[in-house]
């Protein structure tokens, strides 16, 4: 009965010593791997989760800014930038996929929009097809659009206040 209380503990500790060897050759390989940090941020996230629960998480990124430079690595997938002209850089020049976690998110897995949809090709052509629906331009030529539906309406309730001005129209009202 002893031997087989000492071979659950040694699985046990063959079986952790593998994980750590796992998580120290993924970190190693990893894309991130040339981000500066500290020693113990690409294995594990308990320093991180432990900071942002006391809320304390700034003072850890300020210091490593402050040691370790503009861009900074913290966990296995925690990068803190604090150089807005870096910040840039990632975010317009390096066309990054996105992370699975956005298709999670999305409410139907077989049409995800825009914000779902991780696919690089099918994001592209999305985006390409909906970005004239937000330029500035084309908001101002929708202004007639909402100064007519908001007069349809004001003339209504004017109208129903007119007939009796104690009853209450029968149209919804928006709840603020």
């Amino acid at each position: 009965m002893v031997a087989f209380y000492i071979a659950v503990i040694y699985l046990a500790v063959i079986f952790v010593t593998g994980r750590l060897l796992q998580q120290k050759v993924k970190a190693v390989k990893s894309p991130l791997s040339r981000i500066p940090g500290p020693w113990y941020g690409p294995l594990t996230t308990l320093h991180l989760r432990w900071l942002f629960s006391t809320g304390e998480i700034w003072k850890l990124v300020q210091r490593s800014h402050a040691k370790y430079g503009p861009i900074v690595r913290l966990g296995p997938r925690q990068v803190w930038i604090s150089d807005k002209d870096a910040l840039k850089k990632i975010l317009v020049k390096n066309d990054l996929p996105k992370v699975a976690m956005y298709a999670e998110i999305s409410r139907d897995k077989f049409s995800p929009g825009l914000f779902g949809e991780i696919r690089y090709d099918a994001h592209k052509r999305l985006k390409r097809f909906l970005s004239p629906a937000f330029t500035v331009a084309y908001i101002d030529n929708l202004e007639t659009y909402f100064k007519t539906t908001v007069r349809d309406l004001l003339d209504k309730y004017q109208s129903t206040i007119a007939e009796d001005p104690w009853r209450l129209p029968k149209m919804a009202l928006p709840l603020i």
